[in-house]
This record gives C-alpha cells, sequence and structure tokens, in this order.
C-alpha cells in the first residue's frame, strides 16, 4: 500500500513486475525546477543481481536526461536495508 501512495505522488516512476508481483520500483521526486531526487531504488531480494536495477536507472536517467534543465540538481538519496 505505501509503494502505491509513493508511486501515485512521484514526477516519474519506473516499477518491474513479475506475475503481477511488484518487484523493482525507484523514482524521481522533485524539489522545485532544478532539484531532482531519485529514491528508492528497491529491488526485491529474490531478484537481486539479475540486472534490472540497472534497467530501472537507465529508464530513470534517460527521463531527466530529457527533462531535466541545464545546471539541475540531481541527487540520488538512499538508506540501508
Amino acid at each position: 500500500m505505501q509503494a502505491k501512495i509513493v508511486l501515485s505522488n512521484s514526477l516519474f516512476h519506473v516499477v518491474a513486475r513479475y506475475n503481477h508481483q511488484l518487484m523493482d520500483m525507484c523514482y524521481v521526486i522533485i524539489d522545485s525546477t532544478m532539484f531532482f531526487y531519485i529514491q528508492d531504488l528497491i529491488v526485491d531480494p529474490d531478484f537481486q543481481h539479475g540486472g534490472i536495477g540497472s534497467v530501472l536507472m537507465q529508464n530513470i536517467e534517460a527521463y531527466l536526461s530529457k527533462n531535466a534543465l541545464s545546471g539541475a540538481t540531481i541527487g540520488l538519496l538512499s538508506a540501508k536495508d
């Protein structure tokens, strides 16, 4: 339920599903037009080390390359576990 709320309030998000089960997600939030934050690249432990997280990040990076203004700050926020 939390993932659904977070994703619905994000600027841009990507998810990966397997048999309708959410296995990975990552999203971008924005502080203004110049500050973007990549938040919570989460990969289900059962699906880690398969390259899915890399594909999600490639999609995030493509979005930001196309939509962030020149000189924008793009940060990656992460937490242990």
